[in-house]
């Protein structure tokens, strides 16, 4: 191959693998609005819908500028899904299961009826983190067994406080730390923040996922010098 073709198309792979990472990292930040959504009255729920029209006009105009060049997988039912697994170091099959354990989780959550309980389940290759609010210790134990019984799941971890479940207030500004420490990840060369879930509940940061230790202090630095966070727990699975 001609050494100026060489370069022009390694250059095409690198824009092409930025510009995936940049998607994924918009679509992540489009799921943690997604937790607050529910809550929203029909005034706010307009201003969120505008927001995510936001989000998603450089999502499709990126879209638009990488070149398909076979480097960028671009499937109209399935864009979302190839987008958030670029780069992520589970395979194909644990991504999947883990959105299916979530679903699940939260299904039967739903049909326990439990009186006082918020949770939300976030699912990384398979380990089940469990987060949100629970009157008592008992109700905390039985989300537990909740999402043990949930078909795939390897361990749990639930995080739940005890207290009533907080307001709206509190969920948006967990939602706005998750976006502000996904962006801080994202602007870090050290670390591939699509190695990195980051999940938020009442200020606290849990860090989650696939990672080498010098990642996982890179990731846990950044998120405690975020400002706004109370405190940064891993979760982390080590590679070394």
């Amino acid at each position: 191959m001609h050494k100026e073709t060489l370069n022009k198309w390694l250059r095409g792979r690198i824009a092409a693998k930025r510009g995936a990472r940049f998607l994924a990292y918009l679509l992540d930040m489009s799921r943690s609005l997604r937790s607050v959504r529910l809550a929203l009255p029909p005034a706010r729920r307009f201003l969120q819908r505008f927001h995510k029209r936001l989000l998603l006009a450089p999502l499709l105009g990126l879209m638009a500028s990488v070149p398909l060049t076979g480097c960028v997988p671009v499937v109209a039912t399935g864009v979302g899904v190839g987008a958030m697994m670029v780069d992520d170091r589970r395979s194909t099959g644990v991504y999947i299961e883990d959105e299916e354990i979530e679903f699940r989780a939260g299904s039967r959550l739903r049909e326990a009826k439990l009186d006082g309980v918020r949770a939300n389940f976030t699912s990384y290759n398979r380990r089940l983190l469990i987060t949100g609010e629970a009157p008592t210790e008992a109700l905390k134990a039985r989300v537990s067994e909740i999402g043990r019984g949930v078909p795939g799941v390897k361990e749990v971890y639930n995080e739940m406080a005890i207290a009533a479940p907080i307001g709206f207030a509190a969920r948006s500004n967990d939602a706005y730390l998750t976006t502000k420490v996904k962006a801080r990840l994202f602007d870090d060369s050290r670390i591939n923040a699509n190695h990195v879930k980051v999940v938020t509940a009442n200020g606290v940061v849990f860090l989650m996922g696939l990672v080498k230790r010098d990642e996982a202090d890179v990731a846990a630095s950044i998120a405690a010098r975020t400002s706004g966070v109370q405190r940064v727990v891993k979760v982390f699975e080590y590679l070394d």
